[in-house]
């Protein structure tokens, strides 16, 4: 199956591209218009540096207030225990 994308199905499908959850055929397609097109390829380079920069902040610890930290940790147990 021979398939072209233009920028719009590029820009539709980029966030999957970088997840690597598309089928290969469709993954080679896109990546040869990331080849061509400039722009398309600065969006998908932005699109993963914004992807790293999230996932970086989300891993790390959280400076709360003990006391704080301590609530939410009882809250937690309480509703766990409360589901049981």
């Amino acid at each position: 199956m021979s398939e072209t994308f233009d920028c719009d199905d590029v820009l539709h499908d980029l966030e999957h591209f970088i997840d690597g959850e598309l089928d290969a055929e469709r993954s080679a397609h896109l990546a040869t218009h990331l080849g061509e097109c400039s722009p398309c390829l600065r969006h998908a380079d932005f699109q993963r540096k914004l992807k790293e920069i999230v996932r970086s902040k989300c891993q790390e610890e959280a400076a709360l207030p003990g006391a704080l930290l301590e609530r939410i940790r009882l809250q937690i147990r309480g509703t766990a225990t409360a589901g049981e």
